[in-house]
């Protein structure tokens, strides 16, 4: 089997600082989370 990508040790996380920073409160990880998942609204 060929590699097609990048292996889990070149894979960048994200902090917990990161996080708090794109979602400052529930209503924006909430926002987020329903327009990633659902793009055209939730059906």
């Amino acid at each position: 089997m060929t590699k097609k990508g990048p292996g889990k040790a070149d894979r960048r996380g994200i902090s917990l600082m990161e996080i708090m920073d794109m979602f400052p409160d529930k209503e924006t990880a909430e926002r987020w989370f329903i327009e990633t998942r659902w793009p055209d609204g939730p059906h």
